[in-house]
């Protein structure tokens, strides 16, 4: 007695396809979610290394942040970039370069205004060559307008020279962490508070959203950036992060 075989009839076949189509068109997103937030968690972990990296440079160099965090043959910033970074002559980070590239980076570190607006020119030189990142406590000296702003509740006589070690974006950062912004109240200037140490960025990372231009919009994405701070802590903020810090700071 002949056994009868069973197949699929294409009926059958064509049900099973549109279950395993609805299926994947479920899966897709979330993978492609989750594979997201690991890269926001690995963007964040590589940050906090290179802060630590950065504290043990200070340990060795009284106290001081380096210059660049990595230096390249054409940078135009002064100095000497066999003391004065994190990856040469035995630096704490030699080696591990591909450590300065936000796996949200699309463009592998090689835009130098970070997939920003035409705003960013004013901040291209405290990018970090050939990575994804924004050193905002760098060597780098400060123009006239940004002297202004980091120093402007001093009286002009009180206010560093230009091209002096103290109006390096890191001096003007330490002065806006120590007596805050001056923000306005009731149409009068009035001093901001120091900002916190761990809400305070070293390293910025613009790679998590995009910015629009329009300081309205770009304040209102409230984790656009991702910043490690002076406590190595690591939080996530608006481009305009001293607005998120004190609402009454304007971007």
């Amino acid at each position: 007695m002949m056994k009868h075989r069973y197949a699929f009839t294409l009926i059958e076949l064509l049900v099973v396809i549109a279950v395993i189509a609805v299926l994947a068109g479920l899966l897709i997103p979330t993978v492609g979610m989750v594979k997201k937030m690991m890269s926001n968690v690995k963007c964040g972990s590589q940050l906090q290394q290179i802060g630590s990296a950065i504290e043990v440079y200070k340990s060795e160099n009284n106290d001081l942040f380096p210059a660049r965090l990595i230096w390249r043959d054409n940078d135009p910033l002064a100095g000497n970039p066999i003391i004065s970074d994190l990856f040469h002559s035995g630096g704490p980070l030699t080696g591990l370069k591909k450590i300065l590239i936000c796996p949200r980076d699309g463009q592998m570190g090689k835009d130098e205004k970070i997939g920003r607006h035409k705003d960013w020119e004013n901040l291209r030189k405290i990018y970090t060559p050939d990575s994804s990142y924004c050193y905002e406590v760098s060597g780098v000296f400060l123009d006239p307008g940004q002297l202004k702003f980091f120093f402007e509740d001093l009286p002009l006589t009180e206010r560093p020279a230009l091209n002096t070690l103290d109006s390096t974006w890191a001096a003007g950062k330490s002065h806006q962490q120590k007596f805050g912004n001056l923000i306005a109240n009731t149409g009068s200037q009035q001093k901001g508070a120091l900002f916190s140490p761990s809400l305070f960025p070293i390293i910025r990372c613009y790679w998590h959203t995009k910015w629009t231009g329009n300081s309205a919009i770009d304040a209102a994405q409230k984790h656009g950036v991702k910043n490690v701070s002076w406590e190595l802590n690591i939080f996530d903020s608006s481009p305009y992060w001293e607005t998120d810090v004190n609402p009454l700071i304007t971007p």
